[in-house]
């Protein structure tokens, strides 16, 4: 149900891609929304021209902002992946096959740049918990002479791409590390929760400095050592460390039956989680903020399960 559901989502916002770069981006999502709720939505209809032939566009499909549905793009690829290994006949993976083709060009219609970077990354996630060692190294091979002969012969421009999407990681993971000591020295104890989310700043007199404009950064380590102070980051990773843990057994106990790829699936979400946090405040934002800990339910249901059996 959930792969089917992502079909509507994502035709929506593959349409409203086209229809903005072949009529016009403003036009097409007031549209869509009201001119004042399309503006909010697309930050003031945000556009970055990266090739000839392709302009990233703010594009929020059936959610209020781009970053909560490329959060529920990232999800989808959960139930996908696993309905392909568990399809029982060929129409089925056909079709499960199709919605995550849709998935990954919604992914690049959403203009969240960070997309082409997670997308790739989830898989490779995904590959060094279900697929064997050596398919990963010949994937990796086969992968990177791909890449590098587009690069080099330059086919379609897009090694222009492939620099643009280096450089702005690069600078994500310098930015993330910049002063982060000094960060952490500051704010020991923590400075209170929620001190570090854009909504304080409607209920705090104007004469408080707020560490959300103070400190800049989206990090949500940055986030919990401003709020929770350096106890609150050791919790943190803590938690992070028991969830592994937890998954990794669960991925042991069920190693021979297909239910694995859901638990795989749910090891990479996660990893992938973990990653994105460095960068911004996904594991505050809808639909990531409570369909994380429903997966962990169903992991650790999992795990009950095989224990109360076995």
């Amino acid at each position: 149900m959930l792969s089917i559901v992502a079909i509507v989502p994502c035709l929506i916002a593959i349409a409203q891609y086209f229809s903005s770069i072949y009529f016009d981006y403003e036009l097409t999502m007031n549209f869509f929304y009201t001119p004042e709720v399309a503006a909010s939505s697309t930050q003031n209809y945000a556009r970055f021209n990266v090739l000839p032939m392709l302009t990233i566009l703010r594009i929020p499909s059936t959610f209020t902002f781009p970053t909560q549905f490329s959060n529920y793009l990232l999800l989808s690829l959960l139930p996908v992946t696993t309905c392909i290994y568990t399809s029982k006949s060929f129409k089925e993976k056909l079709l499960y096959n199709l919605i995550l083709v849709l998935i990954i060009l919604a992914s690049i219609a959403s203009g969240v740049r960070g997309m082409y970077a997670l997308i790739p990354l989830f898989f490779f996630y995904f590959s060094l918990f279900h697929v064997k060692l050596f398919k990963i190294i010949l994937s990796g091979i086969v992968i990177y002479l791909i890449l590098l002969l587009v690069y080099s012969t330059k086919i379609l421009n897009l090694n222009n791409l492939f620099d643009y999407i280096f450089l702005l990681n690069k600078h994500y993971i310098l930015y993330a590390m910049q002063d982060f000591g000094t960060i952490l020295f500051n704010n020991i104890l923590g400075q209170g929760t929620g001190m570090k989310t854009g909504s304080v700043r409607y209920v705090v007199e104007e004469t408080v400095k707020l560490p959300i404009f103070s400190d800049p950064k989206e990090s949500y380590y940055h986030k919990t050592i401003i709020e929770l102070g350096f106890f609150g980051l050791v919790t943190l990773i803590a938690f992070y460390v028991i969830i592994f843990r937890e998954i990794k057994h669960c991925l042991k106990i069920y190693s021979q039956e297909k239910i694995n790829v859901f638990i795989a699936s749910s090891m990479s979400i996660f990893l992938l989680l973990v990653t994105i946090n460095f960068k911004s405040y996904h594991f505050d934002l809808y639909p990531i903020n409570f369909m994380f800990y429903f997966i962990l339910g169903i992991i650790l249901k999992l795990r009950h399960m095989k224990n109360s059996y076995a």
